[in-house]
């Protein structure tokens, strides 16, 4: 299920649901959609509606998405020209700014119809982990994208795991240890008295 939320309205958000059960994915990541251009929602929607792992969210300002923040996304795909020009609206670098100021876990990948590589340095520079030109292929691209922050975040969820595992295995052999070198100490007394 995705849930969209235009700048004026509120609307309820829902977990997006399995479709095979029609169960609540509770693991579900969660992958905020920032673009004022309304087709360029409804395409990424669309693109990424089947993707059980997704639970989606789609704003058409940047300060609809700063909002809705205490929603814990685990990606932000951000439109860099969000204001274009409309007095008192926040654009792209802003809204990333207050993103990595006020929720910095979530990792953003800055969507923009400009090739300048000095737009890609810059956003990179203020903390977006990818940049996606909108083009033809924009839809695959930031499935790519979304696919190595999945990876990456999987991975660190296992090594932390495993960080966890091995000290507590360092810490029942410390135990291990100690009652050994006591049962040694102990049969030793025994045996030599």
């Amino acid at each position: 299920m995705i849930a969209s939320q235009a700048p004026v309205t509120s609307v309820a958000q829902t977990p997006a649901k399995d479709s095979a059960t029609n169960q609540v994915k509770h693991n579900a990541y969660r992958v905020f959609f920032v673009d004022d251009e309304s087709m360029i929602l409804k395409m990424l929607e669309r693109h990424f509606a089947n993707d059980s792992r997704l639970e989606l969210f789609s704003y058409s300002s940047g300060e609809a998405c700063l909002k809705s923040l205490a929603n814990q996304p685990d990606v932000i795909i951000l439109d860099y020209n969000l204001s274009d020009g409309n007095a008192g609206k926040i654009d792209g670098l802003e809204t990333l700014e207050k993103i990595k100021e006020q929720y910095p876990r979530a990792e953003v990948v800055m969507l923009s119809s400009q090739m300048d590589i000095k737009v890609a340095v810059n956003s990179l520079k203020k903390g977006a982990v990818d940049y996606v030109v909108k083009d033809q292929a924009m839809q695959f691209s930031i499935e790519k994208a979304i696919d190595s922050i999945l990876k990456s975040k999987e991975l660190k969820s296992e090594i932390n795991q495993l960080s966890q595992v091995i000290k507590r295995d360092k810490l029942l052999i410390k135990g291990y240890s100690v009652i050994t070198l006591f049962l040694i100490g102990l049969l030793s007394y025994f045996w030599l008295s």
